[in-house]
């Protein structure tokens, strides 16, 4: 047993290399009896072009689907279930995957899922407006796309080659373009119907972080401990006061109202 089994995984790179050894990290994380959360939306779209392979990604979920089984691998080893959380940004153009991912039966059965909400997007569901899905601009692209093919974001990492503004905002080449609404309509369903992905407002939690000077905050561990305040249909409760206790749907519906009032 490890003395800090609350961790987060460092940022996962671009690259086949990091993506690998971060699945040795991860491996050894959960072997010592602790958590781990990562955030996979620094990781290309599916189908983007890979410079060097000459061939097309098949995209972070695709990725996901190796560290599930490597969390399962050392779980069923060790006898104790392994517990793993997934985060995704709510622009990355395979966010619909993400959300949709454990509606394939036996899918990511290894993984608690969170969307990354940022307040322009809570903004563009309240106006009905456009959401662009995009992902960084690779350097052997910027030949190929024009400047209203581009918007700038903050993003986790800015690998060698990257174009950035004067704010820091990195430029990121526009995949698709779709109704906020529609894609928040997608977000309800499947919590709904599977409790997840859940909501972290990453803005808010960033902007609330006390080492706001030194790290930018991009995902969680999967624990929870048995103090921990939730809010439910009977009001705040701690964990230790719900386990074994039926929960409604209705818990669900606040935590909604909760994440729309905290973002307005």
């Amino acid at each position: 047993m490890s003395l800090i089994n609350c961790t987060v995984s460092r940022t996962i790179r671009d690259s086949m290399r990091d993506i690998l050894d971060s699945v040795v990290d991860a491996g050894m994380t959960l072997k010592s009896g602790a958590g781990i959360g990562y955030d996979f939306s620094t990781l290309r779209h599916k189908g983007a072009f890979v410079f060097g392979a000459g061939a097309g990604t098949n995209g972070p979920l695709a990725f996901m689907d190796i560290y599930d089984k490597m969390c399962f691998t050392v779980a069923s080893a060790g006898g104790r279930r392994g517990a793993q959380m997934g985060t995704f940004d709510v622009g990355h153009p395979d966010v619909r995957e993400f959300i949709q991912a454990k509606r394939e039966a036996g899918r990511l059965r290894q993984f608690n899922l969170s969307l990354l909400i940022t307040d322009e997007f809570m903004e563009a569901v309240k106006n009905n407006t456009d959401w662009p899905l995009a992902f960084p601009l690779h350097p052997g692209e910027k030949e190929d796309v024009k400047a209203e093919d581009l918007i700038y974001r903050d993003w986790p990492v800015v690998e060698e080659g990257y174009t950035v503004d004067a704010e820091g905002r990195v430029a990121c080449r526009i995949v698709e373009v779709i109704k906020a609404r529609e894609l928040w309509d997608t977000i309800m369903s499947s919590t709904y119907d599977y409790a997840e992905p859940g909501f972290i407002l990453i803005d808010q939690v960033n902007r609330m972080n006390n080492n706001w000077f030194c790290e930018d905050i991009r995902a969680t561990n999967p624990c929870v401990t048995a103090d921990t305040w939730i809010h439910t249909s009977k009001g705040p409760r701690q964990v230790s006061q719900l386990i074994g206790q039926p929960l409604r749907q209705s818990l669900m519906v606040k935590l909604i109202k909760v994440a729309l009032m905290a973002s307005s």
